[in-house]
């Protein structure tokens, strides 16, 4: 279960009750198919923080993620369909950290990455395993 497998669209919510929304921001789980909406790598990042209503600390977990990837700070307005495999990775986990888990389960991280995208996103994952 994971927040790219539609956990996010009203119809959800609604159907399961706001018990599960509370679940979801404890665990967020990523599937290994990195899948980016046709929308900007900012609108693609905040779609994690749909449990949260606090916009300050929505901003300041936005914040977290463009420190942990700047390169996606760069890239704001971009498309994130445009961007590579390993930067779609990086906005797929900047989407699951948005809600603040207290658990991200990641499935292959580095799948299909060329090797120094993947030697960058198990850095950002081991920085975040020793920021927690």
């Amino acid at each position: 279960m994971g927040q790219d497998a539609g956990f996010e669209t009203p119809a959800f919510q609604q159907t399961l009750g706001e018990d599960i929304v509370g679940i979801l921001t404890l665990t967020v789980f990523l599937a290994q198919v990195v899948n980016v909406k046709p929308l900007s790598v900012a609108e693609n990042i905040r779609l994690g923080a749909f449990v949260l209503r606090d916009r300050a600390q929505i901003e300041k977990n936005l914040d977290f993620v463009y420190d942990l990837f700047p390169r996606l700070r760069e890239r704001h307005d971009q498309s994130a369909s445009t961007l590579s495999g390993g930067e779609q990775q990086m906005v797929a986990i900047g989407r699951g950290l948005m809600s603040g888990p207290k658990v991200l389960m990641l499935d292959e991280p580095s799948l299909g990455l060329a090797p120094i995208l993947v030697d960058e996103v198990l850095d950002t994952v081991r920085q975040l395993k020793k920021e927690t």
